[in-house]
């Protein structure tokens, strides 16, 4: 037989299955299974596992113009979290950098994208102090003009503050507040507690581990897309503060947007965190049995979200 290039392993488990593949004499069955979950696959499949890349899956791409293209059709399919598991399945290769890659874009144009009412509330909330972006630049020359910009951009991470006496662009560091820095990331405490505890039972747990039966990497790529909604919730945060700048009265700032995006954005996150992790369990991993897996999981989940919501708001504040 020709020498294998790979190591040829279970697409669910990763069992070896070079074994039963040095048995073969004359000729290659077309299909057979795992010895050690059960997995049926054809054989195929296991010698070449690129031939199961997805068309529209942003994961199974290198290129930037290929993550770009493919993003759409990725998202469209996570938003019903059974619907991309069952695309998925244990069967598409495994690709933990190409999806990391997809999340840094993902991230990285999300930013640019809710900078722009971001920076629009806040220029609101400044011009005040400024009057028009005309006698910024009148004032502080190509240096007014960068300001707004860096303020869009930049938050919560960095700002800009312009000295018309001195014609100087100052910058400072808003996450050095505590205050700032609780507002931006307390958000995102609840979500990662949830994602965090999911991947410890399934990683660590080792009864868990024997009914499972699948690859550390299949959970790995679980937790690298549940980590989006950190990023959805953190952008998010900046649009809402953005149009509560924009709508505010001075010397009074409206939290009517944030308001809304506390009680109603992140549960509705949360629930899909659940399903996600609950789909994955079910329909994408085939676990058997899995009901009472989905039930501790998802309890001990939400125990986790509020867990490391409180601790790490508690270090915040210690900061």
């Amino acid at each position: 037989m020709t020498k294998l290039t790979h190591q040829p392993i279970c697409p669910k488990c990763g069992y070896d299955q070079s074994g039963i593949i040095d048995s073969w004499v004359d000729s290659c069955p077309i299909n057979g299974s795992c010895a050690e979950c059960g997995l049926g696959f054809a054989w195929r499949d296991v010698f070449d596992p690129v031939r199961n890349d997805l068309h529209w899956y942003a994961e199974h791409t290198q290129s930037l113009w290929g993550i770009i293209a493919r993003t759409p059709g990725t998202l469209m399919r996570l938003v019903l979290p059974w619907y991309y598991w069952r695309s998925v399945g244990v069967e598409a290769r495994i690709s933990l950098r190409a999806l990391a890659m997809w999340l840094i874009v993902l991230a990285i144009g999300l930013h640019l994208l809710m900078s722009i009412p971001y920076g629009i509330g806040a220029w609101h909330d400044q011009s005040r102090y400024y009057g028009s972006l005309s006698n910024l630049y009148q004032n502080a020359g190509i240096k007014g003009l960068i300001q707004p910009l860096i303020e869009g951009i930049g938050w919560p991470f960095v700002g800009a503050r312009v000295d018309f006496i001195g014609s100087s662009l100052r910058l400072y560091f808003p996450i050095t507040n505590a205050r700032i820095a609780r507002s931006a990331f307390t958000p995102l405490f609840p979500l990662f507690g949830m994602t965090l505890v999911w991947a410890l039972i399934m990683l660590v747990l080792p009864t868990t581990r024997r009914r499972a039966k699948i690859r550390a990497a299949h959970v790995y790529r679980a937790a690298l897309i549940s980590v989006f909604t950190l990023v959805l919730v953190f952008e998010m945060h900046r649009l809402t503060l953005g149009l509560d700048l924009w709508t505010a009265t001075p010397p009074m700032i409206s939290n009517t947007w944030a308001r809304r995006f506390g009680g109603v954005v992140i549960p509705l996150l949360g629930l899909w965190v659940l399903l996600f992790w609950g789909s994955a369990v079910i329909v994408g991993w085939r676990v058997r049995p899995c009901g009472l897996l989905i039930v501790l999981g998802s309890i001990a989940s939400l125990i986790g979200s509020v867990s490391v919501f409180f601790v790490l708001s508690t270090i915040i504040g210690w900061l």
